[in-house]
């Protein structure tokens, strides 16, 4: 993503947060994006270009098609979650992705993802990130997203809290037990569809370009 791309998705971030957060969260929320948009905004949506959103920006790119994937099939009455909850899972289900949050004060901390630096990685495999071999905490993305949140005091309810440890589903192999498997939220099963679309889509778009 270009920087007026970067710019517009968050002014569509930003709007998002302002017509679907209604409770007394929003201030905490906010102050989330604004600490941690210098990570979040720039940062890729995974390691290589054959996976999705590789690339500057793809990690929010990523973000806002989860949000408005979820939006769309919610209320059509396969899903019916409340509107905060699926902006809230959507916007903080790859936060983890950053890598950790040593300060939260200033938002910085050890990334997750690195710039490759081999040539023939990059060329012949397309790996244009690697994960960081000092980001020593030994969470998954998605427990170091409720990490996260934890250091900035952000609540959430059971089934949010759910939605975002489970969000990747049988691709992550801590999901594949049988009491998330048989887990009935509905908002577990939306972020993980929208999730899932997203994902595809984004796919879809390397191979045309």
């Amino acid at each position: 993503m270009n920087k007026e791309q970067i710019k517009l998705a968050i002014e569509a971030l930003d709007l998002h947060i302002d017509n679907y957060v209604t409770s007394d969260r929003k201030e905490v929320l906010t102050n989330i994006v604004e600490t941690l948009g210098p990570r979040f905004f720039i940062n890729s949506a995974s390691t290589k270009l054959e996976y999705h959103s590789c690339e500057v920006g793809g990690l929010l790119g990523h973000t806002l098609r989860v949000i408005d994937t979820a939006i769309l099939l919610n209320g059509t009455g396969v899903y019916e979650c409340d509107p905060e909850s699926v902006l809230v899972v959507g916007l903080l289900h790859d936060i983890g992705k950053i890598g950790s949050v040593t300060d939260v004060a200033t938002g910085d901390g050890v990334p997750f993802y690195i710039e490759e630096t081999s040539d023939w990685h990059r060329e012949k495999l397309g790996q244009l990130y690697k994960k960081n071999p000092e980001l020593n905490d030994f969470l998954t993305h998605s427990l170091r997203s409720l990490r996260i949140l934890t250091q900035f005091n952000f609540p959430l309810t059971d089934e949010e809290y759910v939605s975002i440890m489970s969000h990747d589903g049988w691709f992550e192999e801590a999901n594949r037990s049988l009491d998330v498997m048989r887990c009935t939220y509905p908002l577990l099963k939306l972020i993980q569809a929208a999730d899932q679309m997203a994902t595809l889509h984004e796919k879809e778009l390397f191979k045309n370009s």
